[in-house]
């Protein structure tokens, strides 16, 4: 038994097996600059975040009106039906895009 357990601590502390591994120091540094795109983006999203609560306030209230006006014009005739629909589409639209911008995207770096 207690040969079986040297062989293994010899295995472990075995230099020869053991794999190269490169330290920082040794691996090139890749600066990455910062672009135009990147910052117009991350200062939209910073003035997004920043106002987000009464915009999304408000695009729900707005949203919540336009599905309203929808329900009750739903007899004046298919037009009007579908211009309420898609102004109700749109808003809605808006809404989960803002959403989905300041919830999960994160600019990188600006």
């Amino acid at each position: 038994m207690t040969q079986n357990s040297n062989n293994v601590i010899h295995l472990i502390f075995n230099n020869k097996n053991r794999p190269e591994i490169s330290r920082p120091s040794d691996l090139p540094i890749q600066s990455r600059s910062v672009s135009i795109s990147d910052k117009v983006i991350g200062c939209v999203w910073l003035c997004t975040v920043l106002i987000w609560r009464p915009l999304r306030w408000f695009l729900g209230v707005v949203s919540f009106i336009q599905f309203l006006k929808i329900w009750y014009h739903w007899d004046e005739g298919l037009m009007s039906r579908i211009e309420l629909g898609i102004s109700f589409l749109v808003v809605f639209s808006v809404l989960t895009a803002l959403t989905y911008f300041v919830s999960i995207f994160k600019p990188e770096k600006f």
